[in-house]
């Protein structure tokens, strides 16, 4: 397929689907579109090859990027103009000028849409905490309650037992030394309930220094509880820098995996397997399973066995999807090979334009909490995941860790 295929036609429409939907639910639209158009169930062939050709364009993340863009599907930040429409650019040049300030967009308010996304959960959550205060409140007095029976309980039955055998000293001298040491436990034995807040007496304490005192206790929780989801858009800005830094010559192999997957969870897949040595990741979403393979170092350009075993690792995880990103271009028979195996290469400088795009647009992440996706992003990221191992009988399979 070629690379401006995207210009033939608004691909979302085709598959009646909207700009925001996940890569699971592209190719479920596709199905059941295929089901209407195909030549064998009373479709057309033309109808059929346009449902074909939307669903590699939209399965294809930097085709989809473009396409998106191209046909001005998406807001773009930081003020650009660019709004829901279904009309191409009328020229070449208002393409580029636009890639021009997509790009511009990315470095000066990226992550926009997936920024939004992550506060609406943080305050969703928050929200659900603040409501059940009450029922805390509640809680928290029923706790004091029965600490406070407990506390006096106890009291009440060392000074029984203290005056008990003050008594019986009278007719057993010999049991001073247990009289003194019980009358010595109980003149330690708590008067008061201390709390965090207050220190409630268990003599008649009044019914509303308790409930005040559980009114505190119950706030402090949630409070507490709320603040946990302040970490993650805290963090927001480690991921900030590590988008908006275009990758270079220089970045290490791992930077660039970092940035690429990245890029790839903000359009709905999610981070598998990252295995550094094979240069590989893998990315899923449903059942749809999209293998990245990359080479990022100057030099010549990669050849066609590089190819092969990303073509042989897809196979492997029964993936039909398969990306290259190589620094140094491929070779003109890898190029051959992985178009003939819906394998699709792109550059250094392709990949820096296409992840500017996406900062730039109103992707937002997979489907789901966002901030729990967000730690499991954050801990891939960092290198928190099995590597993987290749077995001649088994296949691509995830190395067990030692």
């Amino acid at each position: 397929m070629s690379k401006d295929q995207y210009k033939k036609f608004e691909c979302y429409s085709v598959l009646g689907i909207a700009p925001s939907a996940t890569p699971a639910e592209i190719k479920a639209a596709y199905r059941k579109m295929s089901l209407k158009t195909h030549p064998d169930v009373g479709g057309s062939h033309d109808a059929q090859a346009r449902v074909n050709l939307a669903h590699e364009v939209l399965s294809d993340p930097v085709q989809r990027r473009t396409h998106d863009i191209f046909w001005k599907v998406r807001t773009q930040t930081a003020g650009s103009n660019t709004q829901q429409s279904s009309t191409p650019r009328p020229e070449a040049s208002t393409s580029q000028r636009q890639e021009s300030r997509t790009s511009t967009d990315a470095k000066s308010a990226p992550l926009t849409g997936f920024f939004r996304r992550m506060e609406r959960a943080a305050e969703t959550h928050k929200a659900q905490i603040w409501a059940l205060l009450e029922a805390r409140i509640k809680e928290q007095e029923a706790k004091i309650f029965e600490d406070l029976r407990r506390t006096r309980r106890r009291f009440w039955a060392f000074a029984a037992a203290s005056s008990a055998l003050s008594a019986a000293i009278v007719a057993f001298p010999k049991i001073w030394p247990l009289a003194v040491g019980v009358a010595a436990l109980t003149a330690f034995q708590p008067r008061k309930l201390a709390l965090e807040d207050a220190d409630i007496s268990i003599f008649g304490e009044s019914g509303d220094r308790i409930k005040e005192a559980a009114r505190a206790a119950a706030g402090r929780a949630c409070f507490n509880e709320a603040s946990r989801f302040d970490g993650p858009l805290k963090e927001l800005a480690e991921i900030n820098d590590l988008a908006t830094r275009s990758s270079s010559l220089d970045d290490s192999e791992a930077q660039v995996a970092r940035r690429l997957s990245l890029a790839l969870y903000l359009m709905g897949y999610t981070p598998s397997i990252y295995d550094m040595e094979a240069r590989v990741l893998l990315f899923t979403s449903g059942d749809e399973k999209l293998v990245v393979r990359f080479r990022h170092r100057s030099g010549v350009a990669v050849n066609v066995t590089y190819v092969r075993k990303l073509r042989t690792i897809m196979e492997g995880w029964k993936a039909t999807r398969g990306l290259l990103f190589c620094s140094p271009g491929l070779s003109g028979n890898a190029a051959n090979f992985a178009k003939d195996h819906g394998i699709t290469g792109y550059s250094l400088a392709e990949m820096n334009e296409w992840i500017d795009g996406i900062l730039a647009a109103d992707y937002s992440g997979p489907p789901g909490d966002p901030l729990s996706q967000f730690s499991t992003l954050q801990a891939f990221l960092r290198g928190l995941t099995p590597s993987l191992g290749y077995h001649r009988a088994r296949g691509w399979r995830p190395r067990r860790r030692r």
